[in-house]
């Protein structure tokens, strides 16, 4: 949440950019982190009806995620920025989104090879270190650029998640296949 802003200022420093890189940092630490941070504070007191809500606060969380999907891509559509993706460009992004998707999972597995970790652990590994959420990326995407690019500029990101959640079903399908073997 700190660095994604300073690393985004630094790299588009000629450009017109994101603006201040510390109001973005401020704004990305009011809307995502003290939220968290409360919540975290919070569940004490909170666990009880969590649990017996679970159905509805999931339901609310995964709306909300998909209301913000669909801001974003709203807002690019009365903008008129999906005229300037050709389906040769949709495809060069998807063959990329899979490569950083194999490269990621690679890195994982190997890592979790060399450190000697159990098959249990690595799976983990490998769910876990290879996911980028849209709950998070998204909300930043909207503080750092403005709202009629941010359809285009998240594109990636959807892509990505939506790869990598159909890769990862299949290999959590056949290995709980091979372990029921």
């Amino acid at each position: 949440m700190v660095l994604c802003p300073l690393l985004l200022a630094v790299m588009l420093h000629a450009s017109n950019g994101p603006g201040d890189p510390l109001a973005a940092i401020w704004k990305i630490a009011q809307q995502i982190l003290l939220p968290f941070m409360l919540g975290q504070i919070a569940r004490p007191w909170l666990s009880g009806f969590i649990t017996r809500h679970k159905q509805t606060i999931m339901l609310v969380d995964r709306g909300s995620i998909l209301l913000i999907v669909y801001s974003a891509f709203s807002a690019g559509v009365v903008a008129g920025i999906w005229h300037l993706l050709s389906w040769t460009d949709i495809s060069l992004l998807i063959a990329l989104c899979v490569t950083l998707l194999g490269v990621a999972m690679i890195i994982v597995e190997v890592g979790g090879r060399v450190s000697a970790l159990a098959r249990e652990d690595r799976l983990a590994l490998l769910y876990c270190g290879s996911t980028k959420s849209l709950a998070t990326g998204l909300p930043m995407a909207g503080i750092l650029f403005d709202r009629a690019e941010v359809a285009l500029i998240i594109l990636p990101l959807m892509l990505y998640h939506l790869i990598q959640l159909t890769v990862l079903a299949v290999l959590s399908q056949r290995s709980a296949a091979a372990a029921a073997e």
